[in-house]
C-alpha cells in the first residue's frame, strides 16, 4: 500500500500507517475534541510546547490516549500495548531482513544519542563540526602543537556560513565531547598568548611581529568568549520540559493528534510519509525545514509550521 512503502519493514510499523488504523485514527479526533480530558490538553497545546505539564494536563492526556487505543483497536499484541509488565527486550526477525532492521536500529539509536545527550541540549553548529577541526583544537589546548600555530582551517576569527567562528564552535563541541575543563584550559592557553605580547624578549627572540601577535590573543580570547555564549545558549534551551512530557508521551497517540492537527487525509498522508522518510536520513537545521515546509503545495505544510 502506498501508505506504508516509507515504513519500516517490521508488522507493527506497517500496521500503525495501515489504512484502516490510518481512518479510525483521526476520525477518533473528531469525534471526541469537544470532551472534558481532550480540551484539558488540546486547548494547551502553545502552552504545553515548551512548559511542564501539571498532573491533571497529564491524566486528561493519558486517559485520551488510553480511550483512543480502545477504541481505534490499535492495541493488536504486546508490542503495540500500553506497557503493563517488564519491557520487551527481545524482538526476533527473519534472516531475510536482519541486515536491514539491525542497520536502520544503529542509525535510530545514533541519531537519538546526538539529540539527546547531556540532556538534550547542544550546540546548534549549523552545518556540523570537523573533527578534523574539534581534534586540532584539543591538540592546541593539551599543548601537543604550538602556541601560536595557525588553525587548519586558516585563522582564529574564521567564520562558518552562520557566522559564527569556527575555533569557537570547534572548543564548544570538544566541551560537550569531553567536559567542562576545555574552557578553563583553553583560557589558561590564551593567558600564555597574552603573556607573550608583553614579552619584548621572546617576541624578539621569536622573531614576531608584536601587531600579529597581539591581534591572535584578541581572536583567540574572542573565540573562547563565543564558545561560552554558544554553551551558556546551549543550556538554556536545554529542553528539560521537552523532555518531562517525551517521559510522559504516548508516541503513537500524539503522532496521530497532530496528523489530525495539520489535517492530513488518506491521499495526502503519502507525501507526508515521504517527506519524513527523507528528513530522517539526512536531518537539517530548523530554519531549512521550515523554508521546505513553506515550499511544499500541500496544506498540511503550512499547518505544520505552526504545530512546533
Amino acid at each position: 500500500m502506498e501508505a506504508t512503502r516509507k515504513a519500516a519493514p517490521i508488522f507493527e510499523c506497517a500496521w500503525t500507517a495501515c489504512d484502516g488504523m490510518f481512518e479510525r485514527g483521526l476520525t477518533w479526533f473528531e469525534g471526541n475534541k469537544e470532551t472534558e480530558d481532550f480540551k484539558a490538553w488540546h486547548d494547551n497545546y502553545n502552552h504545553l510546547k515548551s512548559n511542564e505539564s501539571d498532573i491533571n494536563t497529564l491524566e486528561a492526556y493519558h486517559k485520551c490516549a488510553a480511550i483512543w487505543r480502545e477504541e481505534t483497536g490499535y492495541e493488536i499484541n504486546e508490542n503495540t500495548s500500553s506497557l503493563d509488565k517488564d519491557l520487551c527486550l527481545t524482538y526476533a526477525v527473519s534472516n531475510t531482513n536482519v541486515d536491514t532492521i539491525l542497520r536502520m536500529l544503529v542509525d535510530m539509536k545514533t541519531k537519538s544519542d546526538e539529540r539527546l545527550k547531556r540532556g538534550g541540549g547542544s550546540v546548534r553548529l549549523g552545518t556540523g563540526v570537523s573533527d578534523e577541526h574539534t581534534g586540532w583544537m584539543e591538540r592546541w589546548i593539551k599543548g601537543k602543537c604550538g602556541l601560536l600555530s595557525t588553525p587548519p582551517w586558516g585563522s582564529w576569527k574564521k567564520e562558518n556560513k552562520t557566522g559564527r567562528k569556527l575555533a569557537a564552535t570547534a572548543i564548544a563541541n570538544l566541551t560537550q565531547k569531553t567536559g567542562s575543563k576545555v574552557i578553563s584550559e583553553a583560557k589558561e592557553r590564551h593567558s600564555m598568548v597574552v603573556a607573550t605580547v608583553h614579552d619584548q624578549d621572546e617576541v624578539a627572540d621569536l622573531g614576531l611581529i608584536l601587531s600579529a601577535v597581539s591581534n591572535i590573543a584578541d581572536d583567540i580570547g574572542s573565540a573562547i568568549q563565543e564558545a561560552e555564549d554558544l554553551l551558556d545558549q546551549s543550556k538554556a534551551q536545554t529542553p528539560s520540559a521537552y523532555h518531562q512530557q517525551v517521559a510522559a508521551m504516548d508516541v503513537v497517540f500524539s503522532s496521530y493528534y497532530w496528523l489530525w492537527r495539520i489535517k492530513i487525509n488518506r491521499h495526502s498522508y503519502s507525501y507526508l510519509s515521504q517527506w519524513l522518510f527523507e528528513l530522517g536520513q539526512h536531518p537539517i537545521g530548523n530554519k531549512k525545514v521550515r523554508t521546505m515546509l513553506g515550499a511544499l503545495p500541500f496544506q498540511w505544510s503550512r499547518n505544520l509550521l505552526g504545530l512546533f
